[in-house]
């Protein structure tokens, strides 16, 4: 395998190289009022963090760096970038890397951290803020993906469907659908649905409607 040009375009920080200044001028100004920073345009993660084109060094890479070392390419997530670029380091997938200011979205670099759970613990108790559920106080329903076409009634009614063509009839689904449907009960997907079964609780939660507008 020849070795390929690429190192003209990208920078090293720690263990990956990046477009650097590709990646910068999609990150706009701070915002006065919070410092935060935003992505101007380019694709985002489904949690809403900056997607980033990167190489890293892995065996079963196809290029190949000045000093011999297979390189592949990767995606990866633009706030653990800027922690590499503002540490100077390498990351693990173990590595956390949270953002002070608790805004995920944020790309500004001074709000990233490198750090633990319990550091990520004590920057929301520093802000007032919980991280998770605390007993005794009200939680948001997790909407699942395939769940807002339903309204919880019609998904119990599927939980408890003795057969797919007993769905596809009450329900009115395609013969596709109501398999998707099966395979996603079983894997667990609408475990919160239990909240709200009368089967399952003593005390289930009021019936809200959960349908995509």
């Amino acid at each position: 395998m020849g070795r390929h040009r690429w190192n003209q375009d990208y920078r090293q920080f720690g263990d990956i190289w990046i477009k650097y200044d590709e990646m910068m001028n999609k990150i706009g100004d701070p915002d006065p009022e919070t410092g935060c920073q935003y992505q101007l345009y380019g694709g985002t993660h489904k949690q809403g963090y900056m997607m980033v084109a990167a190489l890293s060094i892995d065996p079963a890479g196809d290029r190949l760096d000045l000093h011999g070392n297979r390189i592949k390419s990767i995606m990866t997530t633009g706030h653990r970038v800027l922690a590499r670029i503002h540490h100077n380091c390498n990351l693990q997938k173990k590595d956390l890397v949270y953002h002070t200011c608790l805004n995920m979205r944020c790309l500004n670099p001074a709000h990233i951290e490198i750090g633990t759970y319990t550091s990520l613990q004590q920057a929301f108790k520093t802000l007032g803020k919980t991280r998770g559920y605390v007993a005794g106080t009200p939680r948001k329903i997790q909407i699942q993906k395939r769940a807002y076409r339903f309204s919880i009634p019609e998904l119990l009614q599927m939980k408890y469907a003795t057969s797919k063509q007993e769905i596809i009839d009450n329900l009115n689904l395609t013969k596709l659908e109501a398999s998707n449907i099966v395979r996603y009960f079983k894997s667990g997907v609408y475990a919160w649905l239990d909240e709200y079964d009368p089967k399952v609780t003593k005390t289930p939660k009021e019936i809200v409607d959960i349908k995509k507008k």
